[in-house]
């Protein structure tokens, strides 16, 4: 019966935790962000295609009442829908996540093979040190971008005047 250093079991805990705290954050943030955009763009493009079709359809003379609000409403709802779009950046935030998902998952594999290789305790620490320090990159090439995003769209930018 093989006995595991306890920098191994430590090591295997972190790996484990990785995978529940940061690989299954990002695969959930991925998965409601990609609902979100394609729920948009429904809805850009159904509002505008009901929106016609309801028009077509009616006499001139009754365009009014409920039906003129409908009219208006539609295109309105759907400008909304693909200005969030836009505005949100979520094809953008839907593809870093899913790639923040990506690496985690690849990060943690090749970690479970490096700890099905151990052959001592200071082995096990190095990994667990490489381990961490390869995460924090990736949580901070994560947040670069996010906010990289977002501060585009949404800060007013201040470029002196040339001389």
């Amino acid at each position: 019966m093989s006995h595991r250093p306890t920098h191994t079991s430590s090591l295997i805990v972190f790996i484990d935790e990785m995978h529940s705290d940061y690989e299954v954050w990002y695969a959930k943030a991925s998965r409601l962000t990609y609902r979100w955009y394609m729920a948009m763009q429904c809805a850009a493009i159904l509002c505008g295609f009901f929106a016609s079709v309801i028009v077509a359809r009616t006499p001139h003379d009754e365009f009014h009442g409920l039906r003129k609000i409908v009219i208006v409403a539609l295109p309105m709802l759907g400008g909304l829908a693909a200005s969030a779009i836009v505005q949100f950046k979520l094809y953008d935030i839907w593809w870093l996540r899913g790639d923040g998902r990506v690496e985690f998952q690849r990060l943690i594999t090749q970690e479970r093979v490096l700890v099905a290789a151990l052959k001592d305790d200071e082995e096990a620490t190095a990994i667990h040190k490489a381990l961490q320090e390869q995460a924090q990159e990736i949580e901070i090439q994560q947040i670069a971008t996010f906010v990289g995003l977002l501060s585009r769209s949404y800060t007013v930018q201040y470029n002196e005047p040339s001389p």
